[in-house]
């Protein structure tokens, strides 16, 4: 069986990160695909279309290809909430997020080129409980210029951390990248593989976490799907966490 090359249909850093961390290699290129909101379309449905329409806009410039489209957009209240316009637009989506839960929703569009041309769309949502933030605490952070390109103007791996309260699910759909329907298809694709041994260790394929310490987070152990009131720490706990993440796929799928 031909094993079929990867491409990323984002330029996003951290979807490259989080899909660099599986080991493969892969092209990341920026869709041809212009963005454009629907009125009445909720949060995850016109997530799911973004993230089909940009790894189908490169289906012609990668045939023979899997390519993988993902897209992320927020539900506060019934307000569906991307990226910010400006700092403006940025500072009023944090208020808006301030002292409430909104549902982070990302999807992952997976299209297969190496035949008749195939779509494959998943979508999953997080709870994420933001603490009330002060004015001047927003003003500060829209300053550093990091919330201007993410969807609801926050990180929550970033400079966002300290308030964020609770988050309910995975935390890759609140970072912009799900890895499960995305592992789950490189397995049939003859992509990826890895095993278990008895004590627990992973082998095989896997993510290249080596320089990564080990953490603990406000006294949990940081898991694929997790409720947690905690500060997350960028490098180090994504790291751990898809390290977690990659072991539990493995253990799962056998």
């Amino acid at each position: 069986m031909t094993i079929p090359s990867l491409a990323l249909a984002s330029t996003s850093p951290r979807r490259r990160e989080i899909l660099a961390r599986l080991g493969l290699p892969f092209e990341a290129v920026a869709p041809l695909f212009e963005e454009v909101a629907v009125d009445g379309r909720s949060a995850r449905d016109e997530a799911m279309r973004f993230a089909e329409a940009k790894a189908r806009s490169l289906s012609d410039r990668f045939p023979r290809h899997i390519i993988i489209g993902g897209d992320t957009l927020i539900d506060c209240e019934g307000e569906k909430i991307g990226k910010p316009r400006d700092a403006d637009d940025a500072r009023r989506i944090l208020r808006r997020l301030s002292g409430r839960t909104h549902t982070v929703w990302t999807a992952v569009a997976i299209v297969d080129t190496t035949g008749p041309t195939t779509a494959t769309v998943t979508a999953e949502g997080a709870q994420v409980t933001m603490k009330p933030v002060g004015d001047i605490e927003i003003a500060r952070y829209v300053a550093t210029g990091e919330p201007l390109d993410k969807a609801g103007a926050y990180a929550i791996q970033g400079g966002a951390a300290s308030w964020i309260e609770k988050c309910e699910g995975d935390m890759l759909a609140v970072i912009g990248l799900l890895l499960a329907p995305i592992t789950a298809y490189l397995e049939t694709r003859g992509r990826l593989r890895g095993t278990v041994s008895s004590s627990g260790e992973c082998s095989g394929q896997r993510p290249h976490l080596d320089a990564v310490p080990n953490i603990d987070v406000c006294g949990q152990v940081v898991v694929p799907r997790f409720t947690a009131s905690a500060v997350w720490r960028s490098e180090e706990v994504l790291g751990e966490y898809l390290r977690d993440y990659f072991c539990n796929q493995i253990r799962s799928h056998g």
